[in-house]
């Protein structure tokens, strides 16, 4: 089947749109997650009994990769990417056991009223 220049040209214009519009929608989830993250409170304080207990995760700054470790990768992008993890499962508190370079560890909790955020640990394993 031959198709016209004009054809041609409108299908190359729609799928430009939608191209554009998958980009648009990528952006929106994006912000979304990081605005469900800026909710989620962490410290190193235990949780109030009436928490539950999610689960534990070990994050690491998206920039660190194999074999070669980025030197721009830190432990504030791996708290975020704690952070998101915790809003993706429906965690709202998470205690932070350690923070060493581009990684963290922590437990992600579930509460009724999350506590407030605390005291960060120290970089490097209690």
């Amino acid at each position: 089947m031959i198709m016209s220049k004009m054809s041609a040209g409108v299908v190359i214009a729609a799928m430009s749109v939608s191209v554009g519009a998958l980009g648009c929608g990528h952006s929106a989830m994006k912000q979304a997650r990081l605005e469900a993250a800026s909710h989620v409170a962490m410290g190193r304080a235990e949780p109030p009994p009436n928490c539950n207990m999610l689960s534990a995760y070990n994050a690491k700054d998206p920039k660190m990769y194999a074999p070669f470790a980025n030197m721009g990768a830190n432990s504030d992008a791996a708290l975020q990417e704690l952070r998101l993890h915790a809003a993706d499962i429906g965690g709202n508190y998470v205690v932070v056991e350690w923070v060493m370079g581009p990684m963290a560890q922590g437990r992600i909790y579930s509460c009724p009223v999350p506590p407030a955020p605390g005291e960060m640990p120290p970089q490097g394993r209690p």
